[in-house]
């Protein structure tokens, strides 16, 4: 006859170590997380300034890329294709005729190394606001 085996007993899990590993990893989580939103585009000020002079225009006839140069004294002056402007708004009127053009014209924005950051951003965005979309910055 077969001697007789004491039944089996049923092994628990012990959860309460499972369970601060949990919180500590939700403590870890949270602490690390970053929590603003990621910046997609520049807030600026789009507002007209009474600087709308309107310049006299030469609409380039055949134009490959449409370099912008800023140079910075005292204050701002920009030269694009050969035509010099003085104020954002004869910017904005020059870029506008090259829009007319062709939208799809790669533009390359050239700033001095003493111009400031807003100066270039504001420049940027009279190129979106002209609608041409192949803006690139000289390295």
């Amino acid at each position: 006859m077969k001697t007789p085996t004491p039944p089996r007993r049923r092994t628990m899990l012990n959860m309460i170590p499972m369970i601060d590993v949990i919180f500590l990893l939700l403590i870890f989580f949270i602490c690390t997380a970053n929590f603003q939103r990621p910046e997609q585009l520049l807030a600026t000020d789009l507002s007209l300034t009474g600087d709308t002079v309107k310049s006299p225009v030469i609409k380039p006839k055949n134009i490959d890329v449409a370099v912008i140069k800023i140079i910075y004294d005292p204050k701002a002056v920009y030269t694009v294709t050969e035509n010099r402007c003085e104020t954002i708004g004869q910017l904005r009127s020059v870029l506008n005729s090259l829009s007319e053009l062709k939208q799809d014209l790669p533009v390359i924005i050239t700033p001095d190394d003493n111009v400031p950051m807003e100066i270039v951003i504001q420049v940027y965005d009279t190129c979106r606001e002209a609608g041409l979309t192949k803006i690139q910055f000289a390295a």
